[in-house]
């Protein structure tokens, strides 16, 4: 704490997919942050990051900037275990700086209330342009309902289609000669996957989920996203010279 106290932590619940964990403590005089709405956000209404910045010696480090944007989609970088990193949805997009050590903590509003929590900054662009003020936060609304989950039940349930997939590319159209310009292409099919058991395969084209065109690489992550495990998902695939529609049963995320 800033006045010198420390406290040994418990996890309550870790969830990878949104990026979010949940820590117990105990102790007497312990200071609460109020959290916020988040949906009353404004483009452009100020905000302070408060974080350790750097593991920089004498205590957190306060930023301050504007809300950018609002509903932004972000991939995660892939680790060394996990080909794709998860997408985040629903962020808040600020310039308040974000730098190593300010993950998991607040994004605040200028009345003190918590609406989001810092998670990533900005990095290179795919032609390794280094970005500028570009930093992400998980928008409170987010956050709240996946910390209850984790409180009362130490984990968070998410619905599973068992594919990896890249977006469509000149280059792809050109190799597999697809008769449309976007989707997703399907790189592998876990072994007994719901997408293995509906019959999804490798090098399938899926243009469509639940009938919304994918035209953005996080849009099917979204709409699986909205589902939970049991739900059905219909997907309308291109394989080869045959369109076909392929109905997954979403199974569930271990």
């Amino acid at each position: 704490m800033t006045d010198g106290r420390t406290f040994t932590a418990t996890l309550a619940g870790a969830d990878p997919v949104t990026d979010l964990a949940v820590l117990t403590i105990s102790g007497d005089n312990l200071p609460v942050a109020e959290l916020g709405d988040s949906t009353k956000l404004r483009v452009g209404e100020w905000v302070v990051a408060i974080g350790n910045a750097l593991a920089l010696p004498g205590g957190p480090t306060v930023t301050a900037g504007v809300v950018s944007a609002l509903g932004r989609v972000v991939q995660e970088p892939a680790s060394s275990s996990q080909g794709q990193g998860p997408f985040l949805f629903n962020l808040i997009q600020t310039d308040a700086p974000i730098n190593p050590g300010n993950s998991g903590g607040p994004l605040v509003n200028l009345d003190g209330q918590v609406v989001g929590i810092n998670t990533l900054g900005g990095g290179q662009t795919s032609q390794g342009v280094q970005t500028q003020n570009v930093n992400f936060a998980i928008s409170i609304e987010t956050a709240k309902p996946i910390a209850d989950q984790l409180v009362q039940t130490g984990q968070v349930v998410h619905p599973y289609l068992g594919a990896a997939y890249v977006p469509l590319t000149p280059a792809l159209i050109a190799r597999y000669g697809f008769p449309v310009p976007y989707g997703v292409v399907v790189t592998g099919v876990a072994t007994g996957s719901p997408a293995a058991q509906a019959g999804l395969r490798a090098q399938d084209l899926i243009t469509e989920a639940d009938g919304q065109a994918l035209k953005q690489e996080s849009t099917l992550a979204q709409i699986i996203h909205q589902h939970k495990p049991g739900d059905k998902l219909t997907l309308s695939v291109v394989r080869g010279t045959q369109r076909l529609t392929i109905t997954v049963t979403l199974g569930q995320q271990l």
